[in-house]
């Protein structure tokens, strides 16, 4: 029987997870394969998984406790960013995925070139700018130290959360502290984001079980198990050709250029909005029937469209605008780091102390999935029509 992958939502995932599992108990002898959906492989999607990951970004830094908790906190950076808009970061429905999705890229640029900068003047005191850095052309192996050395030193270690425990609040500096959470966490999103637009697989598998912890911590417990459950299936609970094809279905590059990989489900909801909105038809049109008959189309359409808008774009009769430069909104950050002098360590300054999120979220994984049998279901033999769908007990070294 021949498998086919879906990418999709949770929602979805889960829809049709269900109606594999009631309909793996029937006991009519004239059952199909494919009447018990055997031939359905369900995958997250990336896209809704990063759009679900920068939404628990927004719970723990934005509506929890630690909003203001600190000096550099999100919430202090978006009013410096956007600050007409604070109200809809606060808003329940929340800022929407675009909005919070550039202020964490904006944030991290500055704050990673801040904290470069900070330790380039403690390692190299003459040169306390890049430009004049730059003048004693540095090696490779000089900027790649720098880098490591920014990386041990700004984000928390293994050792953080016994070292937050084995002093009181008074001999520490929690807000060098938390901002290193901050940094470790928006990083996290990054290499989740970045992985996924390079088509790096194996980079983007590795972020899912720190995703979970995030989820967990977040209060978003399905996207946690379901994240888990999928990690766990790819590394253990499938043989290797079918896992080895899921993971090179999970990607595609629409364009054919560098970084310009996306999630299926990102293609499929492109494809969607073509179809439902752009060239649904209007007014009497606007039925099901067309929608069908123009649904294979949508793409001859798009290019149709594209041709007429670069043939009889007069440029010369229009103002073109330049790219927003976001270098003054990057000197602003840079001034608000100085300031708050967020990555020095100053003992007995005073701040509350924010949650770890990834030792949150790990113990709540703990608790609540492993060593319990997770329903990772295998496949069989890829070329076996009739294989049934085994449930296997696996642990997760969280």
């Amino acid at each position: 029987m021949v498998q086919y992958i879906c990418h999709a939502d949770l929602g979805t995932v889960e829809k049709v997870e269900s109606a594999q599992s009631s309909r793996s108990v029937q006991d009519d002898p004239e059952d199909t394969d494919a009447d018990r959906e055997q031939h359905v492989l369900m995958v997250m999607g990336v896209f809704h998984l990063l759009m679900a990951l920068c939404d628990a970004l927004w719970r723990v830094y934005i509506l929890g406790a630690s909003r203001t908790a600190f000096d550099g906190a999100l919430f202090e950076i978006i009013g410096i960013l956007r600050s007409k808009e604070q109200a809809k970061f606060l808003s329940p429905g929340g800022p929407g995925f675009r909005r919070m999705h550039d202020i964490i890229m904006q944030d991290s640029i500055a704050r990673f070139s801040h904290a470069i900068l900070v330790e380039l003047r403690r390692k190299y005191p003459a040169t306390p700018t890049f430009a004049e850095w730059m003048t004693t052309k540095p090696s490779w192996a000089d900027v790649v130290s720098l880098a490591d050395d920014v990386l041990k030193k700004y984000l928390p270690g293994q050792k953080f959360s016994s070292q937050r425990a084995k002093f009181p609040l008074s001999e520490r500096d929690p807000v060098f502290e938390n901002n290193q959470l901050w940094f470790r966490d928006i990083l996290t999103y990054i290499e989740h984001y970045k992985a996924g637009k390079a088509g790096d697989i194996g980079r983007l598998l590795d972020t899912l079980v720190p995703a979970s912890f995030i989820f967990k911590a977040a209060g978003k417990h399905k996207y946690a198990v379901h994240t888990l459950r999928h990690y766990a299936f790819l590394k253990h609970g499938c043989p290797p050709d079918v896992a080895r094809v899921v993971m090179q279905s999970w990607l595609v590059n629409p364009t054919g250029k560098p970084d310009g990989y996306r999630g299926v489900d990102w293609l499929v909801e492109r494809n969607n909005l073509a179809t439902k909105s752009i060239y649904s038809g209007k007014s009497s049109n606007h039925t099901v029937a067309t929608l069908i008959k123009r649904s294979p189309l949508i793409e001859i359409l798009r290019q149709c469209h594209l041709l007429i808008d670069r043939n009889f774009a007069l440029a010369h009769k229009n103002d073109k605008h330049k790219r927003p430069s976001i270098s003054k909104n990057n000197e602003r950050l840079h001034k608000k780091y100085e300031e708050d002098r967020v990555f020095e360590y100053i003992i007995g300054r005073e701040a509350y102390s924010i949650v770890n999120v990834w030792e949150k979220g790990a113990d709540g994984c703990k608790k609540d999935y492993v060593n319990k049998v997770l329903d990772v279901e295998e496949l069989g033999d890829a070329g076996d029509a009739g294989g049934t769908r085994n449930v296997r007990s696996i642990d997760l070294n969280v």
